[in-house]
């Protein structure tokens, strides 16, 4: 038999074992929690303004400078730490309720281009998220020695210590060139969190891909959403374009068309990506790779979600 005929004949099988789910879906479809977006207005908007989604500021040191820009006709949010001690945070408190929604799955989403990095040890620019259990699931970005964009993160050991976890997202001279999504994405049950750069799993200089988050046990000021130069040390510049932190999104298997149902052209966009990172490999959590786990969520999603 040759592969074209195997492949519809699988196929055809895999069709009928879904009919017994057409009815089932979800309308749990993602919910914003945070959000900031720089095409909210003519020019982007103070984050701390109602069209800037009403952020504060819990701690600001230094003079770290601020303000709207626009590039190839989209606006964005200029945060420049140059260096000296400077600090700005922006924030969103996120209430009980909130936090227990986020805690079925959530994810933070950072576009944004780096204009300058800093390349000493402390990174400054970045964004978190902190629940209510004080737990902190940190991001930074800069630039190395070669101008490649790299990311650190703080991974927290048993005992409450942490070991800085890196990977380089750009190649030599690209980190600053263009704009660039970063997404902390934490799936329901699974005190991990994974990072995703444009889209592709990240894995770190270890070899890892998940990092746990650092526990500041008590501390309030790191709950909620934050993002802009958050440490002491370090500098650099950026132009942010939106950043939101939002539950996961409950339909996960509508990976070919965001049409609200899971239909056959999503099981053929799963499996074209069979056994790589692409679209289909985050609707189940076992792993990152699109493989039986995905699949077997999928079928049972099919239908309207």
């Amino acid at each position: 038999m040759n592969r074209t005929r195997m492949i519809g004949r699988w196929l055809s099988c895999s069709l009928c074992l879904c009919l017994p789910f057409a009815a089932m879906g979800s309308s749990n479809r993602m919910t914003t929690i945070a959000l900031y977006d720089a095409q909210a207005g003519a020019t982007a908007p103070d984050p701390t303004t109602a069209a800037g989604g009403s952020w504060t500021i819990p701690l600001v040191n230094g003079a770290v400078l601020t303000g709207h820009t626009s590039e190839g006709g989209l606006n964005g949010w200029i945060i420049e730490d140059e260096g000296a001690g400077e600090r700005l945070w922006y924030r969103t408190v996120v209430s009980a309720a909130e936090h227990t929604q986020l805690a079925d799955g959530w994810a933070m989403d950072f576009e944004f281009r780096l204009t300058v990095g800093s390349t000493t040890p402390t990174k400054s620019l970045g964004f978190w998220y902190g629940n209510d259990q004080f737990e902190r699931w940190l991001v930074l970005i800069s630039l190395d020695e070669d101008d490649a964009m790299i990311v650190t993160v703080q991974h927290g050991n048993d005992g409450g210590t942490i070991t800085p976890l890196t990977a380089t997202l750009t190649g030599s001279g690209q980190g600053t060139t263009d704009y660039h999504t970063l997404s902390i994405i934490n799936t329901t049950g699974i005190n991990e969190a994974r990072l995703r750069f444009d889209g592709n799993l990240v894995t770190f200089d270890t070899g890892e891909t998940g990092y746990r988050p650092f526990v500041l046990a008590g501390n309030s000021d790191i709950v909620g959403a934050l993002f802009g130069a958050l440490n002491w040390d370090g500098g650099g510049s950026m132009i942010v374009r939106r950043v939101e932190l939002h539950t996961l999104n409950q339909c996960p298997a509508d990976v070919q068309n965001n049409d609200s149902s899971i239909n056959v052209f999503d099981l053929l966009e799963l499996l074209a990506n069979w056994g790589t990172d692409g679209l289909g490999a985050a609707i189940a959590p076992q792993d990152d790779v699109v493989d039986v786990f995905d699949l077997l969520d999928l079928l049972a999603a099919w239908g309207d979600c």
